[in-house]
């Protein structure tokens, strides 16, 4: 049943027209839902999908989802800058936003690349360095929560400095780092003892449209930044 769920969504839902599917739902268009979308239809296209769930893509709907992989990977790429992903243009850059853009943009590559033969899709210099302006705001960010943290200060956010603590492991592959290990300590003491975080809760933008920062999420994040250790 869930591999026929699985292919009806593909078939039925992310042919859509892509306008349409970037527009879905009360938030229309946001950096959030196309990092989510890119992911989604990488998996879509994914070989190890289509093994699990037992069937072949038809070559119109693969074309048709190709299309829309391509021109969702450029506007997701657009997204982000040497400060990060903003929820729109005049927000301050979040890097919980940049987080999940830039998990989008490694799914999609290496799905590009499998789909033309494979090969490495996600040399780490050439990333590090595409991304070097932002891997330095990423650090001073980190410096910046931790302060607020120590303080304690209004605007200790643990969702931006899960966020950093991931992001900075991605760019330079060292989980190890003392700045990461201060990092989690942190979120670590922060923590309720119903495993919750103190965080912004929503980036808002538009009138009543919300990105939420729920704390599973950051639980995800952490829990992955232990998993490189």
């Amino acid at each position: 049943r869930i591999q026929t769920c699985v292919q009806r969504m593909i078939v039925d839902y992310f042919c859509k027209d892509l306008e349409d599917l970037r527009s879905h739902g009360e938030n229309g268009e946001n950096p959030y839902t196309d990092a989510q979308l890119l992911i989604s239809l990488s998996l879509a296209l994914s070989p190890v999908t289509a093994a699990t769930c037992n069937f072949a893509l038809d070559a119109v709907v693969q074309a048709k989802l190709l299309g829309h992989h391509c021109e969702l990977l450029a506007v997701v790429e657009g997204q982000v800058s040497d400060e990060g992903v903003r929820v729109h243009e005049s927000a301050r850059a979040h890097h919980f936003l940049t987080l999940h853009s830039i998990r989008a943009l490694d799914a999609a590559t290496r799905t590009v690349a499998n789909l033309n033969g494979g090969g490495s899709s996600n040399d780490r210099r050439d990333n590090m360095f595409k991304h070097a302006e932002l891997l330095n705001r990423v650090r001073d960010e980190i410096i910046q929560q931790l302060g607020l943290h120590l303080l304690p200060a209004p605007g200790f956010d643990s969702s931006s400095l899960v966020s950093c603590c991931a992001l900075l492991a991605r760019f330079t592959g060292d989980a190890d780092s003392p700045i990461i290990e201060q990092g989690v300590t942190a979120l670590v003491k922060d923590q309720s003892d119903r495993g919750m975080w103190t965080s912004a809760g929503v980036l808002t933008f538009g009138r009543r449209r919300l990105v939420y920062i729920p704390s599973v999420e950051l639980s995800l994040a952490l829990a992955n930044l232990v998993l490189l250790d």
